[in-house]
């Protein structure tokens, strides 16, 4: 599980070869059969999954049935799954290596901008920052397959709004645009073509701080900043970088108060090292707007304004197994329940309380460990044996 839902679903695609930016795309209608279709008419609303704070859009590409992309504020190029870009027969004039949640380099490969068409509920576009990596782990992290993430280029050819209540965005003409009611702005200024924003950053034992934090969508932390580190505050350690890349020891810690426009939030998990950045933990608190036009985010909030970050009570890192049918356990945090209950990296859990993993899945394991006062049976299947744990988690009545 990613403890606290601080460790990211995907992170920032910040590609070596892109710090010369070329052009934005630009809107295009679909060829089907003899005629195009008619551009929509926006604005236009998009439903998505429940998938935490991630935002999961249909993408058709070249025409073909819809699939599910990550809109990711964080990344600076489209990008394409490896196995999924082989298998609608594309073909790269290029490869690099980036960088994402983990340590090390991540490869990928470059297309040609007019190889690649997408539209998102009609909206069509093509980009000359196309480019695929390996999602083949989303899966385990998310739930769901990904064939794809939306980076910049959409984001300046619509104005963007996020309703994760109701579960849907909703995409304007950014001529047209008009901010909802309620909204307050915050500026935002774009680096490697990505948006950041200026907050102020309190940990324990030290005085505010004015930061400068990537808003990245992509990700479902709530403020990752190194400052974290400086903290007098409780910390631990574990294993991050689940996204893209390989994994590493990460800091975990608290932010006390953070202070974004006139919003101010207490109490928030943080991660380091890494990307500073504001991710879906916080995002998820507001109806949000991003409007590249005009160099801003715009915020209302939500019924989830003062919800206290989810904790994870475990001590447990899992990740779903390719099959669906195992939770593989990545990490243990040491002085954990899960470690008092002798639970081991490298095991995997087959079962919660007689439920299968196969039908309950990662997103309600991990609600299930984060329940307080719960006492949970757990079975666990290793290469060697096959066994049964109790765990009892802190709090409660």
């Amino acid at each position: 599980m990613r403890r606290m839902r601080e460790k990211r679903s995907l992170i920032w695609l910040a590609l070596v070869s892109s710090l010369a930016y070329l052009s934005t795309a630009t809107a295009r209608q679909v060829d089907s059969g003899n005629a195009p279709d008619p551009p929509p008419r926006l604005p236009v609303l998009v439903p998505f999954p429940e998938c935490g704070s991630t935002v999961l859009l249909p993408v058709r590409v070249n025409g073909r049935e819809p699939r599910l992309f990550i809109l990711d504020s964080g990344a600076n190029s489209i990008a394409l799954d490896h196995g999924f870009a082989d298998s609608i027969g594309l073909r790269p004039t290029g490869s690099g290596a980036g960088t994402g949640a983990g340590a090390g380099p991540v490869p990928y490969r470059r297309y040609p901008r007019d190889s690649v068409e997408f539209a998102v509920a009609g909206v069509s576009f093509r980009s000359d920052h196309t480019i695929s990596v390996d999602l083949s782990n989303q899966p385990g992290i998310l739930g769901f397959s990904v064939a794809g993430v939306l980076g910049t280029d959409f984001f300046r050819l619509v104005t963007v709004e996020i309703d994760y209540d109701a579960r849907f965005v909703r995409l304007h003409d950014p001529a047209r645009f008009s901010p909802p009611a309620g909204a307050e702005t915050i500026p935002l200024t774009f680096e490697h073509e990505v948006p950041h924003v200026t907050a102020r950053l309190t940990v324990p034992g030290l005085p505010a701080r004015t930061r400068r934090l990537l808003v990245d969508s992509g990700s479902e932390d709530a403020v990752d900043d190194s400052l974290v580190l400086e903290s007098r505050g409780p910390l631990h350690r574990t294993m991050g970088g689940v996204g893209s890349g390989q994994t590493y020891e990460v800091v975990f810690g608290r932010i006390e108060r953070f202070e974004l426009g006139p919003f101010v939030l207490a109490d928030l998990p943080s991660v380091a090292p890494g990307v500073c950045l504001i991710g879906g933990e916080v995002l998820r608190r507001f109806r949000v707007t991003l409007d590249y036009r005009r160099n801003r985010m715009l915020l209302v909030p939500s019924r989830h304004r003062e919800d206290e970050g989810p904790v994870d009570l475990s001590g447990l890192t899992l990740r779903r197994a390719d099959d669906g049918a195992q939770l593989l356990i990545e990490d243990v945090a040491r002085g954990s329940p899960a470690a008092g209950a002798g639970l081991r990296t490298g095991e995997h859990v087959t079962a919660i309380d007689g439920a299968t993993v196969r039908d309950i899945g990662l997103r309600r394991a991990q609600a299930i460990l984060m329940t307080p006062g719960s006492r949970l049976r757990l079975q666990i299947g290793s290469k060697a044996r096959r066994r049964e744990v109790q765990l009892h988690l802190p709090g409660g009545l």
